[in-house]
C-alpha cells in the first residue's frame, strides 16, 4: 500500500507536467520555424522524430540505471548496516573478515550488472551526441545551399532572410529536443493505473473478520 499510493500520482498530477510541456514545446517550436521560414521548417520536420527519440533514449537510460541494481543492493545493505550497528558483538567474535568476505560476494554479481549498464548507458548518450551533432551539421549543410539558392545573382539580395533561415531551424529543433527531454521525465503511467487497482482492490475487497463480534 505505501509503495502504490507513491506511484499512484504518475496517474494524474505527475504525468500531466512533462506531457503539457513536451506538446508546449514542440508545436510552439514548428509554429515558430513555419512561421520565419516554411522551407527549412519542412526539411526540420524530418529530422524531429529522430532527434526527440535520441534525447528521450539517452535520458531514460541514464534515468533507470540507478533503479536497476536498487533492489540487488538490499542485502548487502542491510548486512553492512547491521554489522556496523552490532560492531561490539562483531569485533568480539573476532568475525570481522567472514562479515567483509560475505558482503564481497554480495556485491560482486551486482558490480558486473552495473557494468553492463553503464557501458549501455554510454552507449546511449553516446547515440544521442551523435544524433544531435550529425542533425546539425546535416542542416547547417541544407541551410546554407537553401539560403544560396534564394540569393538573386543579378542583385544580391536574398529572397529568404538567412536570419531567418538559421531561427526557424533551431526553434524547431530545439524544441524537439526540449520535448523528448520531457516525456523522458514523465512517469510511468501503467505502472501508476496497475498501483491504483491494487489500492482499490483492497478498499472494496469484503472483509472477513467480522469485527462486531
Amino acid at each position: 500500500m505505501a509503495e502504490d499510493t507513491s506511484i499512484v500520482n504518475g496517474a494524474s498530477s505527475e504525468s500531466l507536467g512533462p506531457i503539457t510541456e513536451a506538446c508546449f514545446a514542440i508545436f510552439g517550436g514548428i509554429g515558430v520555424g513555419f512561421y520565419l521560414c516554411w522551407q527549412m521548417a519542412l526539411i526540420c520536420l524530418g529530422a524531429v522524430p529522430l532527434l526527440g527519440f535520441a534525447q528521450f533514449v539517452a535520458i531514460s537510460v541514464e534515468k533507470n540505471l540507478a533503479n536497476e541494481t536498487k533492489d540487488e543492493n538490499t542485502e548487502a545493505d542491510l548486512l553492512c548496516g547491521d554489522s556496523i550497528i552490532n560492531y561490539k558483538t562483531v569485533q568480539s567474535m573476532g568475525h570481522e573478515d567472514k562479515f567483509v568476505e560475505k558482503y564481497r560476494e554480495l556485491l560482486q554479481p551486482i558490480q558486473k550488472k552495473s557494468l553492463k549498464s553503464h557501458n549501455r548507458a554510454a552507449i546511449a548518450a553516446g547515440f544521442a551526441q551523435f544524433t544531435v551533432y550529425g542533425i546539425f551539421a546535416l542542416l547547417f549543410y541544407v541551410s546554407g545551399r537553401l539560403i544560396e539558392a534564394s540569393m538573386n545573382a543579378t542583385s544580391g539580395d536574398y529572397a529568404i532572410q538567412p536570419t531567418d533561415v538559421i531561427a526557424a531551424m533551431f526553434a524547431i529543433v530545439f524544441g524537439a529536443s526540449a520535448a523528448g527531454q520531457a516525456f523522458s521525465m514523465s512517469t510511468d503511467i501503467g505502472k501508476a493505473t496497475v498501483a491504483a487497482t491494487n489500492i482499490y482492490r483492497v478498499i472494496e475487497y469484503p472483509s472477513k473478520i467480522n469485527a462486531v463480534e
